[in-house]
């Protein structure tokens, strides 16, 4: 696949692997200074970052394709070998905004690699995700993930738009 362009920034123990452009990476390595950050940049989100198929959500758009399982495997597979093997690594994260957010929670339900994840906005309304993510969390051991509490907050972007009479509450599962 090799369809990842990734960028290393800083030199911490703790891995970020991020999906960030230039500026974004500038601006997270800013916020984490303790931190490595590691920038990936995939070329088309929907395809890439969507971990099943599902029908577009706008007129003219194309479908979400379901390359998530596939960029996982890059990640896994060939990213993380190449930039930590000769690294001392003391925990690694995986992070994303918006559709790389709901990718970010995604990868840390198929893959013990990562200790952590962080879903900035995270496009949480994909079709069953919700579900997917209720049965993940249910299926954990609260010992495994003594935290295991996933919120979703559908904001007025997502399909049908935000209920008002749903404000300020979030689907805790």
């Amino acid at each position: 696949m090799n369809e990842l362009n990734c960028r290393l920034l800083g030199a911490g123990e703790t891995f970020v692997y991020a999906f960030a452009g230039a500026e974004d990476a500038e601006a997270l390595r800013a916020l984490l200074p303790d931190c490595t950050l590691i920038a990936m940049d995939a070329a088309d989100w929907n395809r890439q970052l969507s971990p099943w198929p599902a029908p577009a959500i706008f007129r003219g758009q194309s479908d979400f394709a379901g390359g998530g399982e596939a960029c996982l495997s890059e990640i896994c597979d060939r990213v993380i070998p190449e930039i930590e093997s000769d690294r001392a690594v003391k925990r690694r994260i995986i992070a994303g905004y918006s559709m790389a957010g709901l990718f970010s929670l995604y990868a840390a339900s198929h893959c013990e690699c990562f200790s952590g994840a962080v879903s900035a906005s995270g496009s949480v309304w994909y079709e069953g995700f919700i579900d997917f993510m209720r049965v993940f969390v249910r299926g954990r051991s609260r010992k495994a993930w003594p935290q295991s509490r996933v919120s979703a907050n559908r904001g007025k972007y997502a399909p049908g738009g935000a209920d008002p009479a749903r404000k300020g509450r979030e689907n805790h599962f």
